[in-house]
């Protein structure tokens, strides 16, 4: 293991030599994700696998 940066991100390296970076904080683990998705969950695909919760995507839209 060893750390990145001084806000506790870190890199680890599994047995198969595959690299991840892990953040340590929710904010910053939801702004990656955000980052690698292409649009956002619609209202129509929310109210299918969410049906008991108002809509609430958590990736901002994109112009």
């Amino acid at each position: 293991m060893r750390y990145l940066k001084t806000d506790g991100t870190f890199l680890t390296v599994t047995a198969h030599y595959s690299v991840q970076i892990w953040y340590p904080a929710l904010d910053r683990v939801l702004a990656d994700a955000c980052d690698r998705v292409h649009g956002t969950i619609s209202r129509a695909q929310w109210a299918q696998r969410f049906p008991r919760l108002d809509y609430a995507p958590p990736c901002p839209r994109r112009p």
